[in-house]
């Protein structure tokens, strides 16, 4: 189960909740099988140039490193039936943009650690200047 106030998200797939976790394996999968690096993809789901192809290769790998040990359908997820779903949930291709939009900006700017689960917030440290 998710814990948004962590920031953790979740997507619905064939009407239950499959938690995205963006691991660093998984964002190496998906960076390699789209061809696209991590902030290209923030990039493409922000302003709805990501197809749905590349938006289930991305989900499909966060679903597979987001499931518990026992959720065999979610371990052996594959992009085709994880693209189709993304088209019969609530929302459509758009709503998970959306959230592949935060997930991934989150990700591409710290806001997760290697093994995909959230970073604490309030911890005191300023973010550094970009020059």
């Amino acid at each position: 189960m998710t814990n948004k106030v962590r920031g953790e998200m979740e997507m619905s797939l064939d009407g239950q909740p499959a938690r995205l976790r963006p691991s660093f394996d998984a964002i190496q999968k998906f960076e390699g099988q789209t061809g696209m690096g991590l902030i290209q993809l923030a990039q493409a789901a922000g302003n709805g140039s990501m197809t749905l192809g590349v938006a289930a290769i991305i989900v499909c790998a966060c679903v597979r490193e987001g499931a518990s040990a026992d959720d065999t359908g979610m371990k052996n997820a594959n992009p085709g039936r994880v693209g189709q779903l993304i088209m019969e949930a609530p929302g459509g291709l758009l709503l998970a943009l959306k959230k592949l939009e935060i997930l991934l900006f989150q990700a591409a700017t710290g806001g997760f650690d290697a093994a995909g689960e959230p970073k604490a917030t309030g911890t005191g440290m300023a973010t550094p200047a970009v020059a």
